[in-house]
């Protein structure tokens, strides 16, 4: 279901700390996203730890989203507008990467652009020191 230029993505989740404590949960409020519903949602089961929220679009890209966390920690939300879909893109599955973990991950990294295949593999060795765990949801450009 994904492109091959995502695979880094899903490594890493495989790559996730076993040790870590228990994975974050995506849930989008529609998964279908156009330049009027924008891209929404809850990340919950963050503990108080700090949350990296990556997109990572069909052509490998990786762009960082913001969240704004809920009083408490648990939970934290997000809502990020596009104006149109590179025609290219649409009905193709984008992806949400959710990244929680004890220590912050990515602070020093320039990620906005960067390929997937550059990054992740990074951020996965960064996230094994940070006990970090993610989860991951799809989406498309309609």
């Amino acid at each position: 279901v994904v492109q091959p230029t995502q695979c880094p993505a899903v490594d890493f989740l495989k790559a996730a700390s076993p040790a870590a404590k228990s994975a974050p949960r995506v849930t989008l409020d529609s998964p279908e996203v156009d330049e009027t519903r924008p891209l929404s949602g809850t990340v919950s089961g963050l503990a108080g730890r700090p949350l990296l929220l990556l997109l990572v679009d069909d052509d490998g890209k990786v762009y960082r989203l913001r969240a704004q966390p809920a009083p408490g920690g648990e939970t934290a939300t997000f809502s990020q507008k596009f104006q149109k879909a590179d025609p290219w893109s649409i009905g193709k599955p984008q992806l949400l990467l959710a990244v929680v973990s004890d220590q912050p991950v990515g602070a020093g990294e320039k990620i906005a652009g960067a390929t997937s295949a550059e990054l992740l593999p990074k951020l996965a060795t960064e996230g094994r020191a940070a006990q970090a765990s993610a989860a991951l949801a799809v989406f498309k450009f309609e």
